[in-house]
């Protein structure tokens, strides 16, 4: 759960999928809102939490189509209002690419200090310093080391506060790579590399698993995704003989998501369960394939490539089947969503697309006439009904004699809903929210039973349960 699709792109590591077929039934339904922007028209949604906090990055007022170097800030959207983070000061970019529970949040400054010797770049006559921080308690904290490390970026933050991204070093081999590095109260960890070239961490789950992606030596094009624990790094596999590969997420079980493939045009969005192996999870049609996320139920979010190339569009990978997000809105919405940067385990997803107008690959907006437009950050909430209960209770794998008795309880209530008696639908959900209490603890942990209750009251309030 979490990830930052602009963090990981640092090294032009997105976009996506080639693939299999993807299943139709019992597709999930979401309602879509425009989180909005600060001033500036243009915004990306990067990560969103269990509150339902959601961060990511816009322009600022007087921002043009096609402006790559006006001002943007990294904001925060709760309860309807998106507001700007703090930043350092000098900041005249700054990028929110992960948050946590507490509502902490990764991410990287690139400050601008006067020096009439740096005549390129975006601003003339001001040197530019990328800087990782993490915003928390209401201020900007830089997370700048001394020599070696210098420059950086702050890709996730979990709910200890560690915090990992990657870092240029000067004491290497060659001074222009970096390594990925572990932050914590103050203190960096350099997590080495996979061979002897970079190494980029991606993500950290609350016990201290890192994953992320290596290239072996330089100029070598071979590209793989790691997993750090207990401060050996550790190869991913990869799908057949491919060589350009890496995780972007990890959830608390250790399962992780990325990409794998022969090059940056052919990948196929993965998934890496904790025992071991890799899973291709398939695609949209076209030959490009990006897993940026994953929630602790194993949902993988990402982008994929359409049939032919034609478009590019946000996926949701759940119980087997890919679902392409715009079949899973309203129609008429207005929407056409290009990539979902994360899902929270509530079910939520974030992203980015275009609102009135129509994506043209790889992420640009036009309207009905053929004028550029501005991509937008979404959140899509899910519309939970008794069936997505169903699948929840269904995918913990409980003992039978428990789950089949908390199936019984729901395929009663649907039986209820179907037939219009919705007040006995609601006495029924009773009995099955007062089963998930009881066991609490025992047949079901405490997680799970807190993520069924979430789910609960959103059926319950669907169906206008007192």
């Amino acid at each position: 759960m979490r990830h930052s699709i602009l963090a990981v792109s640092v090294v032009a590591v997105l976009l996506l999928g080639n693939g299999v077929a993807f299943g139709q039934a019992n597709p999930p339904r979401y309602n879509v809102t425009d989180l909005g922007d600060l001033g500036g028209g243009e915004a990306y949604a990067s990560a969103i939490n269990s509150s339902g906090q959601v961060i990511g990055t816009s322009y600022l007022p007087g921002h043009s189509l096609g402006g790559s170097c006006d001002e943007r800030r990294a904001f925060v959207y709760q309860n309807g209002v998106i507001s700007e983070l703090p930043s350092l000061p000098g900041t005249r970019l700054a990028l929110a690419s992960g948050i946590n529970e507490g509502g902490d949040v990764s991410g990287t400054n690139y400050v601008y200090v006067a020096d009439s010797s740096c005549t390129r770049g975006c601003f003339p006559g001001f040197c530019e310093i990328q800087t990782p921080v993490l915003v928390s308690n209401g201020a900007a904290i830089d997370l700048s080391a001394p020599l070696p490390w210098y420059a950086g970026v702050a890709n996730h933050v979990n709910s200890n506060r560690q915090v990992v991204g990657w870092s240029r070093k000067a004491d290497l081999p060659n001074p222009r790579t970096w390594h990925a590095f572990l932050w914590e109260n103050g203190a960096r960890t350099d997590l080495g590399t996979l061979d002897s070239d970079w190494s980029i961490a991606t993500s950290i789950n609350d016990d201290g698993v890192v994953v992320g992606y290596s290239q072996l030596v330089e100029g070598s094009g071979l590209l793989y995704g790691f997993r750090w624990s207990g401060g050996q790094m550790t190869q991913l596999p990869s799908l057949g003989a491919n060589t350009y590969n890496g995780a972007s997420d990890v959830n608390a079980s250790g399962e992780a998501v990325g990409w794998s493939g022969p090059n940056f045009s052919e990948t196929h969005a993965v998934f890496f369960p904790s025992s071991g192996g890799v899973v291709d999870l398939g695609n949209l049609g076209g030959t490009q394939g990006f897993a940026y996320a994953l929630n602790d139920r194993a949902d993988a979010v990402g982008s994929s490539f359409t049939a032919g190339n034609l478009s590019r569009h946000g996926f949701l990978y759940r119980n087997g089947q890919l679902w392409d997000l715009n079949d899973l809105i309203p129609a008429g919405s207005g929407w056409e969503l290009i990539a979902a940067t994360d899902t929270n385990n509530a079910g939520s997803i974030v992203g980015y697309g275009c609102k009135n107008s129509r994506v043209v690959p790889p992420s640009g907006c036009v309207d009905g006439q053929g004028t550029p437009t501005f991509p937008r950050s979404f959140l899509l909430t899910p519309i939970q009904s008794i069936t997505d209960l169903e699948d929840l209770v269904r995918s913990f794998d409980l003992p039978k004699g428990l789950e089949n008795s908390l199936l019984a309880k729901l395929a009663a209530a649907q039986r209820a809903v179907d037939a219009g008696q919705t007040a006995v639908a609601c006495n029924l959900l009773d009995a099955f929210a007062n089963e998930v209490r009881a066991q609490s603890g025992k047949g079901l942990t405490s997680d799970q039973a807190a993520l069924i209750f979430q789910t609960l009251a959103l059926v319950r309030s669907g169906l206008g349960c007192a």
